[in-house]
């Protein structure tokens, strides 16, 4: 099953900004993080988005033309 990110066609102008772990590191809190440990919890927070946009983001809501540019791993 496919989830919603690989479902929607983006541009190089319109892709959210990677969280890198410098960035996490700046929040507070996140300090201490290693770089390992702050990869594992950046791709944790990706997962959860990618949960979270299936299940609040209506089917109906999805591009039509599955033959669009799709966003991939």
């Amino acid at each position: 099953m496919a989830n919603f990110l690989d479902q929607i066609p983006l541009s190089d102008e319109n892709l959210p900004e990677k969280l890198t772990p410098e960035m996490l590191r700046g929040y507070p809190g996140c300090e201490h993080y290693n770089d390992e440990q702050a990869h594992e919890i950046i791709n944790t927070i990706e997962k959860l988005a990618i949960i979270l946009l299936d299940v609040t983001v209506p089917p109906s809501n999805l591009p039509e033309n599955k033959d669009e540019d799709l966003l991939s791993d």
